[in-house]
């Protein structure tokens, strides 16, 4: 196996307990579509292993020299990003378990041997994705650490098919459809292996768990904020407030960039004339929604998202930059994602 120099540096408020116990008490129902009681209901949802995102705009978005500050997720966006160049990298998430989850999925792909046995652990949605004995071999050539001891103890009271289908998010749809995990980024490609390697052994990347909307952030050192799709998360004032905010902090002509699932950029549009959207029958996934009140929420969500762009475009230049869509919401059949693009007028 390939040496390699760690240059992930993670910072976790919760020991290995405290992390264990926030794991075994996430929650599988919570409702994004702006009508949160909680400012941050994403700090206790059941995390995700993969992303839900298309990372096709980041090379149109991003450059090499950038320094980016970015929500951790699940790690997939970070590895398309040193593998176009980028080596300076901030990653926060509010949600505890995320941490240890980007952690281990870090380690996994450049502590095991193989692409083939990174594939089976971290791409493959098989029973034997995360398994015990790929697990043990990435903890044995890791330092002890929080997020290490944290892995052991889950690990030690679970094995790995209980543990996704009881706490992560959407590993029971994979197992139950057989369909694959949907990974719209380049790393997860087989020619990438060796390249997304040497590029993260030559970059430096924060892991923290923190709210990035509601920690120091000092000016003129970020050149791009990834905000992803946590606009589902907030109330559009606050969220648009946090957004002028992160703005003010950024690099001269620095950007934020926002990801809107199954979006339409026609529908942007119809909004740039204070129109309603033309929302056709095809657009919605009917196999999923199959009563009225998953229907109100994700035409309620359509709506907010025309609230929350107009809002946007008073304060912001907007580019809608529409991607294939990586289906990271089943209840559309929409075929793109829009990626908008902010910079302060």
């Amino acid at each position: 196996m390939q040496e390699e120099k760690n240059m992930l540096i993670t910072k976790n408020n919760k020991n290995a307990q405290a992390l264990r116990d926030s794991f075994y008490n996430v929650r599988h129902d919570v409702m994004f579509f702006h009508d949160v009681r909680d400012k941050s209901p994403y700090n206790h949802v059941a995390p995700i292993w993969t992303s839900n995102e298309n990372g096709a705009y980041i090379p149109q978005m991003l450059k090499p020299t950038d320094t980016v500050l970015t929500i951790g997720g699940s790690m997939d966006s970070i590895f398309d990003m040193t593998l176009y160049g980028i080596r300076n990298i901030y990653a926060v998430d509010v949600n505890p378990v995320q941490i240890p989850i980007c952690w281990l999925k870090y380690y996994a792909l450049t502590k095991l041997d193989s692409y083939d046995e990174f594939k089976a652990f971290a791409i493959d949605a098989s029973v034997f994705a995360l398994s015990d004995r790929l697990a043990s071999k990435i903890l044995k050539r890791t330092d002890i650490s929080e997020e290490n001891k944290f892995w052991r103890l889950v690990y030690k009271e679970n094995n790995s098919l209980e543990m996704r289908l009881k706490y992560f998010a959407n590993e029971t749809y994979y197992l139950r459809t057989g369909e694959g995990r949907r990974i719209n980024f380049e790393y997860v490609k087989k020619d990438n292996w060796e390249k997304v390697r040497k590029a993260l052994s030559e970059s430096t990347i924060y892991l923290e768990r923190k709210d990035i909307f509601d920690m120091y952030i000092p000016e003129n050192v970020f050149d791009v904020v990834c905000l992803s799709n946590l606009h589902n998360f907030y109330p559009i004032d606050y969220y648009v407030d946090k957004l002028k905010e992160l703005s003010s902090k950024l690099k001269k002509n620095g950007k934020i960039v926002l990801y809107f699932i199954g979006m339409k950029p026609e529908w942007f549009r119809s909004w740039d004339k204070n129109l309603l959207p033309d929302i056709q029958e095809e657009d919605l996934n009917r196999a999923y929604i199959k009563d009225g009140i998953k229907e109100f929420g994700v035409l309620q969500q359509i709506n907010n998202t025309g609230n929350l762009y107009k809002k946007l475009k008073k304060y912001f230049k907007v580019l809608i930059i529409p991607v294939k869509t990586g289906k990271g919401y089943m209840f559309y059949n929409t075929p793109t994602d829009c990626i908008l693009v902010l910079q302060s007028k």
